[in-house]
């Protein structure tokens, strides 16, 4: 189990690996409360600097880039083409993509079955 967390820790940004149903949930739910929790401490530190004004673009950038990462690991294995993440960036259409790739069984899942 340790080794799996350091894994993908190590290798967050990765957007080629594989990433089964439950690694997609716990980097999703991460990826939105690490960035937010960096922000606040940030804040705190940057209290009397210019660069304070950057800290929500900063925020909502590494958001975005980490659920890219991670979705496209997701995609990687349901063996789905990798423009299929450019569906995040669709606001309508991007729910329906992140409950898709909660709830499809992939290749990492699937021989856990057998």
């Amino acid at each position: 189990m340790i080794n799996c967390i350091k894994h993908r820790v190590i290798n967050i940004l990765s957007f080629s690996e594989k990433a089964g149903r439950l690694d997609y949930f716990c980097v999703w739910i991460g990826s939105l409360i690490f960035p937010l929790v960096l922000s606040v401490i940030l804040n705190y530190i940057l209290e009397d600097s210019s660069m304070r004004q950057y800290l929500p673009i900063f925020t909502i950038f590494l958001i975005m880039l980490l659920n890219l990462a991670n979705a496209s690991r997701r995609v990687n294995d349901l063996e789905k083409p990798p423009a299929f993440v450019l569906l995040i960036f669709v606001p309508v259409v991007q729910l329906a993509f992140i409950l898709y790739l909660m709830s499809a069984v992939g290749k990492t899942n699937s021989n856990l079955i057998r």
